[in-house]
């Protein structure tokens, strides 16, 4: 029952994309049937040779005439054969293009899905086995259509034209027929629900083979300085070991269903043969019907021993199939109301308003958050780690919505717009840089439109970053690897730097802009960075308070809100958190 439904259910999501190139599909059905009815003709043919040469022997017609007959009939056997070809090619023409059309289709369903899901979905995620899912659901969508294709729909054009030629010849051979293809269909479905576990079991240990897998190299640094390469490969082959034990018992499975198989066919042809040959005998069956029952059962045991092939494949398909579309039902946690409108920012006033705010299963971040970030005025958030400060900048980003309260920008509730119009208004410096293993420039481009490479190397001049991008081996056309991984933390930050340059949003916001340059780069940074947030609001995490020494206002977070807020002067002169803060770090940094 559960194969059935997992049929219905992935049915329903490949539906449309057959529905979507449904002249293709026809097609497909159109060369199929032409196929296997020119197939099929082939018994009839031979048939029909014997006729002649029965009546040729019995002196009903002349041996010219017999002749005549029998070029007649080669003709006609060349033709079919033709028609099998041209049909065949045809059927493979527009099979291939639905299987790479719905392929795609899928593929960029897929991603657009997974893409467009919250933020809590891709901070929980495993990359690995998302990964491992979209690799085979893709390959599981060829797989389910050929399933069709190949095997599924021309069973069902055999048996219908064979069962119906078996009732006019014999019924009790009609009726071996029928037993025959129900037993073999009903036992190798209930054998490949059996082996469904396995594969389940198996794929889940591949998922997170390769979770470890890429974990271990997207980290090689950190294995390499801790000496746990060893540690990684055991860990990695302990996975990959209960991965082959399941998928060993799976294919051990399909070698005893495949001798059940054999054993049904040669019962039916057994049975078959006791009931064929006494009629042979008797006179009551012609050769030539003889013939044509022998050659369409042969036909019909090829086509059966492939439905077992085509099962096994369509059941992994099945498996990969309901692990891939199970993300297409997923409900995205924060999406846009129907009435939303275009954010527009005339002057940047951001406002938080008694914002609430909690983790899932966990107590309260927020309480009763309220503060202003003045239009074109920098605003600091400090306060030791754990306190929210990120959470902030997810929260005015929508990728976190509060849970009381909201937030406003020039008046507008940012839940009451859309989120493509809300982040096209902000740019940001982040504490990690991750950037793509595409060229410097392409990073430094990265979500702003149409911009040419003067517009580029102007924000790299504006954010330091022209002379070391100058020193790479190809320049701004240097493949930065993944994930930045062939620049330093200082590098990768001033392309962050560059990229905000070049976005060019009324509203800026820094999370430890600075963090990972030294003391002559940062100085140099920060009068790059005081030109940048000039007459843009700017909001600021900082654990290194020098840094915001100079910002409009510094407020300083506690114990789930504002427990102090003002300049830097004035907070050291009331003394408190922020003054505990400033002499544990003497100019320093936050622990």
């Amino acid at each position: 029952m559960k194969s059935f439904n997992s049929i219905q259910t992935n049915l329903r999501y490949i539906w449309p994309y057959i529905w979507r190139y449904r002249k293709w599909s026809a097609l497909v059905i159109l060369f199929v049937l032409l196929k296997e009815l020119s197939v099929l003709g082939e018994p009839l043919i031979y048939r029909q040779v014997i006729l002649v040469f029965e009546s040729l022997f019995a002196l009903e017609i002349t041996h010219d005439l017999a002749i005549q007959k029998t070029i007649f009939l080669i003709i006609g056997f060349v033709c079919l054969q033709g028609l099998v070809i041209v049909s065949n090619g045809l059927m493979l023409h527009f099979t291939n293009r639905l299987d790479a059309s719905a392929m795609r289709d899928g593929a960029n369903d897929f991603v657009g899905k997974v893409l467009n899901l919250s933020f809590r979905f891709h901070s929980e995620r495993k990359t690995g086995k998302l990964a491992k899912e979209f690799a085979r659901g893709v390959n599981g969508i060829e797989a389910f259509l050929d399933a069709f294709v190949f095997n599924l729909i021309p069973l069902l054009i055999r048996l219908t034209v064979i069962f119906i030629v078996y009732v006019v010849i014999e019924w009790r051979i009609a009726l071996v027929l029928l037993v025959q293809a129900i037993v073999f269909c009903v036992f190798t479905i209930i054998a490949s629900i059996k082996m469904q576990h396995r594969r389940d079991t198996a794929n889940s240990f591949d998922d997170e083979g390769s979770r470890k897998a890429m974990d271990a190299l997207m980290n090689a640094e950190v294995v390499k300085y801790f000496h746990q390469e060893q540690e990684e490969i055991k860990s990695f082959k302990k996975t990959r070991q209960v991965w082959k034990d399941n998928k060993q018992y799976e294919w051990d499975g399909w070698k005893w269903v495949s001798s059940g198989q054999i054993l049904i066919n040669v019962s039916s042809v057994v049975i078959l043969l006791m009931i064929a040959i006494p009629l042979l005998i008797s006179g009551d069956m012609g050769l030539a019907n003889f013939v044509l029952v022998i050659s369409y059962l042969g036909y019909l045991v090829g086509i059966l021993w492939d439905f077992q092939h085509h099962v096994r494949r369509l059941q992994e398909a099945l498996t990969d199939l309901t692990a891939f579309f199970s993300y297409f039902g997923k409900e995205n946690e924060i999406s846009d109301a129907a009435s939303a409108k275009t954010l527009e920012v005339k002057q940047g006033l951001i406002r938080f308003e008694q914002v609430q705010f909690a983790y899932q299963g966990s107590s309260g971040v927020f309480e009763d958050l309220s503060f202003t970030v003045p239009a074109g005025k920098s605003v600091a958030l400090v306060g030791p780690s754990g306190v929210g400060k990120s959470t902030i900048i997810k929260m005015l980003y929508r990728f976190y919505e509060p849970t009381g309260g909201y937030i406003t920008i020039d008046g507008q509730n940012i839940n009451e717009v859309t989120q493509q119009s809300l982040r096209q208004q902000l740019s940001i410096v982040p504490q990690e840089t991750a950037l793509f293993n595409e060229t410097v420039a392409y990073n430094i481009a990265y979500g702003t439109k149409a911009v040419t490479r003067e517009q580029i190397e102007t924000a790299a001049r504006e954010a330091h970053a022209d002379e070391l991008i100058a020193n790479l081996p190809q320049g701004y056309d240097t493949l930065v690897g993944e994930r930045g991984v062939k620049l330093s933390g200082g590098e990768k930050q001033r392309i962050a730097i560059a990229r905000a340059f070049l976005r060019d949003a009324p509203i800026l916001v820094l999370d430890e802009a600075t963090s990972s340059l030294d003391s002559a780069s940062e100085a140099e940074i920060q009068l790059a960075l005081k030109g940048l947030m000039n007459g843009r609001t700017t909001l600021i995490i900082a654990h290194r308070l020098s840094t915001i020494m100079s910002a409009d206002l510094i407020i300083v977070l506690s114990d789930g809100g504002i427990v102090q807020q003002g300049t830097h002067e004035e907070l050291l002169e009331h003394g408190g958190l922020y003054q505990k803060l400033w002499e544990l770090q003497a100019g320093g940094y936050i622990e």
